[in-house]
């Protein structure tokens, strides 16, 4: 019995490393998605040497749509040839409640931030 039990939460520990490679698989494909709609946006940037309304909004929805976050989260700033883009993503540690993880700690911030001459 004392095997069995023992047994069982080994494999339950090791399920969280196998489940935790596959979230990094994910996660690593949604910040190269990010990075080609920030490089696009750059792009723009620097060939304007500024951005309308309608530019951020796209990177905005684009961003949204490769992190999982709602629009309104992600933040467009330019100012005077400066940039800087924010947008959360969450489920950074597969499970996460599981290991005591709160939804508010399952989280980093996706930022890039530059200059354009």
């Amino acid at each position: 019995m004392k095997d069995m039990i023992t047994t069982i939460a080994a494999i339950a520990i090791l399920m969280v490393f196998v489940l935790q490679f596959s979230c990094n698989q994910v996660l690593t494909g949604k910040i190269l998605a990010s990075d080609r709609a920030v490089d696009r946006y750059i792009g723009i940037l620097t060939e304007k040497g500024r951005t309308e309304a309608p530019e951020k909004e796209l990177l905005a929805c684009q961003l949204a749509q490769c992190l999982g976050c709602d629009q309104a989260e992600v933040k467009v700033m330019e100012e005077s040839g400066r940039y800087e883009v924010r947008a959360p993503i969450r489920g950074i540690i597969a499970c996460g409640e599981f290991l005591g993880i709160s939804s508010e700690e399952n989280m980093t911030e996706y930022i890039v931030k530059g200059n354009v001459n």
